[in-house]
């Protein structure tokens, strides 16, 4: 079978595209149409369940470059959101300071925390990394208590309702707002793992020493790692609290960070499309249980474990799924993407196993 054209690449500006061939960018065309369309019918249910994906789609790129392309383990993006969304209501809620600068200041502040957090990295690895950004959760949620009890109590900081281009900000104003973030960070974690500072991390993930003896300057790249990461992840911590209009300290608790942990290992380590997937399948597998949950009969005992215990279950669910893709499917729900899809490209000329 003679290849098209289409699908050559003699160029390095042709590998550096996104879609290379017409069916993928008709593909693309009609789900941008849908993604713009479709939801703004939908249910206000349906729609926060859309918009809480779009919500995690950046934070989990941001987890994915520092764990999945520069293998810097971490459980402290709870904690850099935390950061964000208090430098937001101390600016917004307490200082009544624009939505635009206050977001773009969080991610600043975030980024000098992810700064100095890079530093001890350059020391540790694996497990002691892990135990140091656990840590740093434990002293920035401890920070924000002192900063939060003694000006509004447990109740939390409420945040104004945000002006942008001088529109109020309803629910499907949201929608288009969070999406256009999802897909630009989607992008700039594109171009990232396709720049020389993605193959600099690809080389430290696999093997450290020997990028240093190639000329690759490890601690800058390693401190650069966790400053990127951790500004992406304090932008959006800074959108997450306007758009829950409430920040409070229990809010970013390790269960969260656990979350986007599972999101990226769902998803695919290292991996594009890996966020995306495993944001669906995180936070839609708990909107769809809780739905199942309320169409049961009152009396049946799937619906009393549900109810009574619905958090746990969600967890249990979480758990199995983690330690699945782990045995059965390490590279995520993006590897068996990938293979649908080349089965799809080479059909009807795959072969059948024997």
């Amino acid at each position: 079978m003679a290849i098209k054209p289409a699908q050559l690449q003699t160029s390095y500006a042709q590998q550096l595209t996104f879609y290379d061939t017409p069916l993928q960018r008709v593909v693309v065309l009609v789900g941008v149409v849908l993604l713009l369309l479709w939801p703004l019918q939908t249910g206000t249910r349906v729609l926060g369940l859309i918009c809480t994906i779009m919500l995690a789609i950046p934070s989990a790129h941001a987890l994915n470059l520092l764990t999945g392309v520069a293998g810097l383990v971490s459980l402290g993006n709870a904690a850099f959101l935390a950061i964000g969304a208090f430098t937001a209501a101390a600016l917004g809620s307490v200082n009544d300071l624009p939505f635009l600068p206050v977001v773009l200041i969080s991610a600043v502040v975030a980024a000098a925390a992810g700064a100095i957090v890079g530093i001890p990295a350059l020391r540790l690895r694996g497990l002691y990394l892990v135990v140091a950004t656990m840590a740093l959760h434990f002293i920035v949620i401890y920070a924000a208590r002192r900063f939060q009890v003694p000006r509004v109590g447990a109740a939390g900081f409420r945040m104004p309702r945000p002006e942008l281009f001088g529109q109020q900000m309803d629910q499907r104003k949201w929608y288009v707002v969070l999406t256009v973030i999802a897909v630009l960070s989607t992008v700039a974690f594109v171009n990232l793992k396709r720049s020389r500072f993605g193959r600099a991390w690809n080389m430290i993930r696999e093997r450290d020493i020997a990028a240093e003896i190639l000329g690759v300057n490890v601690p800058r790249y390693k401190i650069l790692a966790f400053t990127l990461s951790s500004a992406m992840i304090g932008f959006q911590g800074a959108i997450f609290a306007y758009y829950l209009r409430t920040v409070e300290m229990e809010t970013f608790n390790l269960n969260l960070a656990i979350d986007y942990v599972a999101i990226i290992i769902i998803g695919g380590l290292g991996s594009v499309h890996g966020a995306i997937f495993g944001a669906i399948l995180v936070y839609g597998v708990p909107f769809y249980v809780s739905q199942l949950s309320g169409s049961l009969p009152r009396d049946s005992w799937l619906n009393e474990l549900l109810g009574a215990d619905i958090f746990n279950v969600n967890r249990i669910i979480y758990g199995l799924a983690i330690i699945g893709f782990l045995l059965f499917e390490p590279a995520g729900l993006a590897a068996i993407w990938a293979r649908v899809r080349t089965w799809f490209s080479l059909w009807p000329f795959t072969r059948e196993r024997r």
